[in-house]
């Protein structure tokens, strides 16, 4: 049996930009309409800009539009409010010529209450193409610096893992004890982590991470880390409907009603002139279940797990000797021997925190193998 045509849910995270998501928008539909009363422009005759549809959905106005030049889309745009450097038309004019229609959303303040903080609800597109590609380039037209780009997507369980096929994928040293968290905040370490792993290829263009793939089904292990205690496990389908994601139940009877997918968050820091490209997204076609994982360094398990850029220490000078290796399924072992993590006021929780390292790392073999 062939698996059904390939279909996935992302969701993007871009500073500077709207966040657009490859999602259902719900039951509303774009409807044929002239220039609408709202829009227009005073050229419109000798324009090649079309409204092809316009609709108000939430907090925005939005319009679908099509346009044979570049200049009449820049000139329509900001006679309509929006902001545009010239610097854009070559680049319009390349995705004009490859078919591509455009969208323009702006915001009603009419249907916005400014009484609290004002939160943006994220646009939710669907469309069917015969590629899984982000235009990425149009969001580096605003930018001031480097961006980062997080990328959620959820798709049926047998698609695997996702990556960027016209982009180099980037390494980072992980499931290491590092020396440099100490006591402090994980935050700027792993920022520090990332800087340095997503540095540009040797072509000076931008560079991607795998952060986090898993597969979640009713009939096998849920997820690592799991969700907040306030989500029901497994995800019920309406919430997967709702983040956009469509699940085969035909091609997945076996999980016995309930959906399963894989979802798997990719990350990018670049600046514009490392973006020479859209995104061209494909799926692995296989299951390995990953996560970029770090444990706080402590020298009692140096003979149990490598340091970050160091490796595994040759010589270690404090042995912890576990005795019954946990179990597999369970992470628990028997009473910890006292020559693990003896160290004043504080060994039996050292060794506790080894002997959770260690059921981690032989869990996660388990899955993956």
């Amino acid at each position: 049996m062939e698996p059904p045509e390939r279909r996935a849910a992302l969701g993007v995270s871009m500073p500077g930009a709207v966040m657009l998501s490859a999602m259902a928008c719900g039951d509303k539909d774009f409807s044929a309409s002239g220039s609408g009363d709202w829009w227009g422009d005073p050229m419109a005759s000798e324009s090649t800009v079309e409204v092809e549809a316009e609709i108000a959905v939430g907090e925005y106005d939005v319009v679908l539009l099509t346009a044979e030049e570049s200049s009449d889309l820049l000139r329509w745009l900001n006679l309509n409010g929006y902001v545009i450097d010239q610097v854009a038309e070559e680049m319009l004019q390349e995705y004009i010529d490859a078919g591509s229609a455009f969208l323009a959303a702006k915001i009603n303040l009419e249907r916005v209450s400014l009484e609290e903080e004002l939160r943006l609800s994220p646009l939710r597109l669907r469309y069917t193409s015969e590629a899984v590609s982000l235009p990425l380039r149009l969001g580096t037209l605003n930018s001031t610096g480097v961006q980062d780009l997080v990328l959620h997507v959820i798709s049926e369980i047998y698609d695997g893992a996702w990556g960027i096929s016209n982009f180099d994928e980037a390494r980072l040293d992980d499931e290491c004890m590092s020396k440099e968290l100490g006591d402090g905040s994980f935050s700027p370490f792993y920022d520090d982590v990332l800087t340095s792993s997503l540095a540009p290829s040797a072509d000076g263009s931008a560079t991607w991470l795998l952060e986090y793939a898993w597969s979640v089904s009713p009939g096998g292990p849920h997820c690592d880390p799991c969700p907040p205690e306030s989500l029901e496990i497994p995800v019920p389908e309406e919430t997967m409907a709702g983040l956009g994601f469509e699940w085969d139940e035909s091609w997945d009877s076996w999980s016995g009603g309930l959906p399963s997918f894989t979802i798997s968050r990719l990350r990018m820091r670049y600046s514009p002139d490392q973006i020479n490209e859209d995104l061209m997204l494909y799926s692995m076609g296989y299951v390995e279940n990953t996560q970029v994982r770090y444990i706080r360094y402590d020298e009692v398990l140096e003979a149990q797990l490598p340091v970050c850029g160091e490796g595994m220490v040759t010589d270690p000078e404090r042995v912890c000797q576990f005795g019954v290796k946990p179990s597999v399924w369970t992470g628990i072992a028997p009473a910890l021997p006292s020559t693990c993590g003896a160290v004043e006021g504080g060994g039996s929780a050292l060794g506790l925190v080894a002997l959770s390292a260690l059921a981690l790392r032989r869990r996660r073999m388990n899955l993956t193998s």
